[in-house]
């Protein structure tokens, strides 16, 4: 008997380039394909090796969540080629459906709208995505010459925006006219004035001008499709 500890004894060239060849329990690394190994093995039998870009299934899904923010729930990889594609109510209704042809309806949704105080001195200021802003003039001479919103993104592109006069303090209110070329924001006006410019009392209240966010020769500005000054 040869009378040597285990830790002692010599291991032999073979022994040792098969045990090299064992993963560690921990922290291991792997090269190549690893096979024979699934899901449930790891503890997610419920997960699918499917690309999430764009689920198609066979029935109608249902999403369900909370107070969970703002999420992407789906990410389209293309327009819609063999059939339309529906986000349908709890009731089974259409609210937007995305053609075949690229183009999006949506049904019964809230226009938000956003407020603005103009106080004096004011040249420009920026809006939030909404389709309407409530224009109120407290007080001073506020000539616009940019509106922040289009260029950054924060209104679509392709996107009107109706600016309306709600409340009417003291002194004046204009939009001002840039010729087609000018700088981001800017706005290219209809009108002989060359501005919009309501009268300038509570009796102008209702005054409203839409404008459209859009590209000219790169450069995103708002172009005016509309407007009308009330002098009720």
């Amino acid at each position: 008997v040869d009378n040597t500890a285990d830790s002692a004894k010599v291991v032999s060239t073979p022994q040792q380039t098969a045990l090299d060849l064992k993963a560690s329990l921990a922290g291991a690394t792997f090269t190549g394909t690893v096979a024979g190994i699934n899901s449930t093995m790891v503890g997610l039998g419920s997960v699918t090796n499917s690309a999430q870009v764009i689920l198609g299934p066979a029935a109608a899904q249902t999403v369900t969540y909370g107070a969970v923010g703002v999420q992407t729930i789906l990410k389209m990889a293309a327009v819609p080629t063999a059939a339309p594609f529906v986000i349908t109510d709890s009731g089974d209704a259409a609210k937007l459906t995305v053609s075949t042809g690229g183009v999006v309806t949506a049904k019964s949704f809230v226009n938000a709208s956003q407020s603005i105080s103009l106080t004096g001195g004011i040249t420009t200021f920026g809006l939030n995505g909404s389709g309407v802003v409530l224009l109120t003039q407290t007080s001073g001479v506020n000539t616009i010459a940019t509106i922040a919103g289009c260029d950054s993104g924060d209104v679509g592109q392709g996107q009107k925006v109706m600016f309306v006069t709600v409340d009417w303090v003291a002194d004046s209110l204009t939009f001002s006219d840039t010729a087609v070329g000018g700088a981001a924001d800017t706005m290219v006006l209809n009108g002989t004035a060359g501005h919009w410019a309501p009268t300038g009392a509570d009796s102008s209240n209702g005054s409203s001008i839409t404008l459209l966010c859009t590209t000219i020769s790169a450069t995103k500005v708002w172009v005016e499709v509309g407007r009308s000054v009330n002098t009720n």
